[in-house]
């Protein structure tokens, strides 16, 4: 299965999480071949695993495919003003990534 179809998948199942139809990990995909960098957020440290959490976890799988088929990509925390906690106690958190063919 070429790594398209796999990002299909991944994309199939963060949908199922959050509920409805979304492109999220096929768009961060694209976004990241395309222009080099993305952003991706989530909510952590929820008491228990938010939706966005899991979808960012579905987004890592991908990351680690385009590494498995010869890219290198970094991973930067970025600091987010206004991190306050959410009303669940989860506090945004944002990781930009960029990719270097190998």
């Amino acid at each position: 299965m070429e790594i398209a179809e796999k990002i299909n998948d991944l994309n199939v199942k963060s949908n199922e999480i959050i509920g409805y139809s979304s492109n999220d990990i096929r768009s961060w995909f694209n976004e990241l071949t395309n222009k080099e960098s993305v952003i991706v957020g989530y909510r952590g440290s929820c008491g228990s695993t938010d939706k966005t959490m899991k979808v960012y976890g579905l987004w890592i799988k991908a990351v680690k495919l385009l590494e498995k088929s010869g890219y290198k990509i970094t991973q930067e925390n970025i600091n987010v003003a206004n991190r306050n906690p959410t009303s669940a106690g989860g506090f945004w958190n944002e990781v930009k990534f960029t990719i270097k063919p190998e």
